[in-house]
């Protein structure tokens, strides 16, 4: 086998049981009262801000203990955190001591800000506003302690300052940012928000692996490079979600403006509109909005979000918040609403819903955590009592839920603690077929990888053409789509290790590509000089040759047989035209063929730029113009 075959078979061996992995589950395919998911976290609770250190949301104000052998964090929640070392943040219920402070008015100020006598410090006047600034002069002059060339080093929106009675020289400042101490009179600063639980996140926008995205409650958008790692500001993933929500709260104001009363939820499928008010009434349209029935009065207070059920967008499950009724269902497209809160309660705080339509399983995120009942939502019928479902989930609120059907995942917003996903009850029975590579549910290609989640599969065909198995678990298999098929799609049977056969829709186009990823959407990303594979430790720099492995770019040439691994030396070379961007940078392809020694994979070669910005970057593929998924790569400028 050749250098450059090599030095995939690990990454290809990572892929295949990485993706069955992922979709492997232990759960029966309804969940009993009193099951728990199992749930694991995807990336850190601190935030890639371009600052001294890792940031975090805001904190409302810091103190030292007399000793100063102890730093206190008050979040805006009013949660209290400690640490002892400067690095890992435990809870604690001790309040901020009671103080007097004289603060002097100041000859003048740098810039508006608030002046405040820090504790700890008996002879210093500070000013907190975009910066930190501080004055030993009674005001006359200011030093300003958190500018590096420009903006602050430590972010903006200064709130509080504390200084170590036993060293006045350790400064911590709580900000917009989270917390930063200095030990040197802020001639240098580090972030103290790696392990401090103050990620403030408010809604799921994307669960594509390699692609996870979510919102702070302050509107800031951020991408998850590392499953492992913290998250950051992508400008191209902000764009695309602040372009989501800005059309979002213009369909809340459109819905407005035609109804007459403030909207507070906007969502639909399909034909199907649903509006919800400040007030609790609901208006459902089947015309995407140009009509409104009559509205229908779901509860007490602001509808907050809906579900709908995109296969029958009649169903629906409404948010309201205030008393009484918290989560309200309709099977009539909005005719009429049926309050299923049951034995929620009318004081626990509800935040989304969502439904699992292969188990009939619903689960809501509320202040006390998550909850799972079983709800028909064909039918008025009586749903189940609520059962906790939030297992080893840190105790806090959940603030949004979503469902990935291809990877048969739910993902779970947490506040202050980021993004967690767990198997669906029902993925280890429904059978699904998704891509190989990035387990999306995009058309396969000839000569693609697909995988078929969610039991034993031995055999695979459609008419006379037969897929052939590459690897095959109890959970999942995957296999390679035979060159020989064509657009627009086949019906795929697949023979399980019982009895009778299950038939599947297949959609076919030419080209599908898609950048292989791991489990936690990591992208196999190669230096084709080094032959090592690139991780959160080792980023990309300018003038880097990089190898990638993908699949669906389609026919090769020469023709080359199904099944069959391809040669080590001059294998067959991909038809479509194929191109590689960065960041919307068109990069140079030098190589698109298929990968040696393997089936189903195509090995892309990459020249990057002499010029590269530093930080998280978006690399995909396009192949005769059909897009691959967009993966994170970590880029350091040299």
């Amino acid at each position: 086998m050749s250098h450059s075959a090599t030095r995939w078979q690990a990454a290809v061996v990572a892929v295949l049981t990485a993706s069955a992995a992922w979709g492997q589950s232990s759960f029966s395919p309804s969940l009993r009262p009193g099951t728990s998911l199992a749930w694991r976290k995807l990336g850190q609770s601190s935030i890639h801000a371009d600052l001294a250190g890792l940031a975090s949301g805001p904190v409302a104000s810091v103190w030292y203990s007399p000793d100063g052998g102890t730093l206190f964090a008050k979040l805006p929640s009013g949660q209290t955190f400690e640490t002892t070392d400067f690095e890992r943040w435990t809870r604690t219920e001790t309040s901020r001591p009671e103080s007097n402070p004289q603060i002097l008015v100041p000859v003048s100020l740098p810039e508006p800000a608030r002046v405040v006598a820090a504790s700890g410090d008996s002879h210093r006047e500070w000013a907190l506003g975009r910066n930190l600034f501080v004055s030993e002069d009674a005001g006359k002059t200011w030093t300003n302690m958190s500018a590096g060339s420009g903006d602050p080093v430590i972010g903006e929106g200064q709130r509080d300052v504390a200084v170590d009675a036993a060293d006045s020289g350790t400064v911590a400042v709580a900000n917009e940012y989270g917390v930063w101490q200095t030990r040197d009179n802020g001639k240098s600063w580090a972030g103290l928000n790696d392990n401090l639980p103050n990620l403030p996140v408010a809604r799921i926008l994307s669960t594509k692996r390699g692609a996870f995205r979510i919102a702070l409650n302050d509107g800031r958008t951020l991408a998850l490079a590392d499953a492992r790692g913290s998250w950051s500001v992508s400008k191209a993933e902000s764009a695309k979600a602040e372009g989501g929500l800005a059309a979002e709260a213009q369909e809340r104001q459109q819905a407005g403006k035609s109804l007459g009363v403030e909207i507070t939820a906007v969502a639909h499928a399909g034909d199907y509109t649903y509006a919800g008010s400040v007030d609790g009434r609901i208006w459902a349209s089947r015309d995407r909005g140009a009509t409104w029935g009559a509205p229908q009065v779901a509860g007490h207070g602001a509808v907050g979000r809906f579900f709908i059920d995109a296969e029958a967008p009649r169903a629906a499950l409404a948010v309201i918040a205030g008393t009484g009724s918290h989560v309200s269902r309709t099977v009539s497209g909005g005719a009429v609403w049926d309050d299923i809160t049951g034995n929620l309660g009318d004081d626990v705080g509800v935040h989304a819903a969502v439904e699992d339509r292969a188990s009939q399983t619903a689960f809501v995120a509320t202040d006390a955590g998550i909850f799972s009942a079983h709800v028909d939502l064909n039918a008025v019928v009586e749903p189940s009592p609520w059962t906790p479902v939030t297992g080893s989930l840190p105790k806090t609120r959940v603030m949004d839920l979503a469902i990935d059907a291809a990877s048969g995942q739910m993902f779970a917003a947490l506040d202050g603690y980021g993004l967690f996903t767990a198997p669906l009850p029902s993925s280890a029975s429904a059978l699904r077929i998704t891509n190989a590579a990035d387990f999306s549910m995009r058309p396969a290609a000839p000569g693609s990888l697909i995988s078929v989640a969610g039991g034993k599969v031995t055999s695979a065909s459609a008419g006379d053409l037969e897929f052939p198995l590459l690897a095959s678990s109890d959970f999942e298999a995957q296999m390679q789509v035979p060159f020989e098929a064509k657009a627009p799609g086949v019906d795929l049977s697949i023979q399980g290790a019982g009895a009778g056969a299950t038939t599947l829709p297949l959609a076919v186009q030419s080209v599908s590509p898609a950048i292989f990823i791991d489990r936690d959407g990591a992208p196999f990303v190669v230096d084709a000089d080094s032959g090592l594979t690139l991780g959160t430790a080792d980023a990309a720099h300018p003038r880097m040759r990089l190898e990638l492995m993908a699949t669906g770019l389609g026919r090769v040439r020469p023709d080359w047989p199904t099944g069959v691994p391809a040669p080590a030396e001059n294998t067959p070379k991909v038809v479509a035209g194929v191109q590689a961007y960065l960041d919307g940078v068109p990069l140079e392809v030098s190589k698109a063929a298929l990968a040696p020694g393997y089936v189903g994979y195509y090995l892309v070669e990459i020249q990057l730029p002499a010029v590269l910005n530093a930080g998280p970057a978006e690399l995909y593929l396009v192949a005769d113009g059909q897009e691959s998924n967009r993966v994170s790569l970590m880029v350091e400028a040299q």
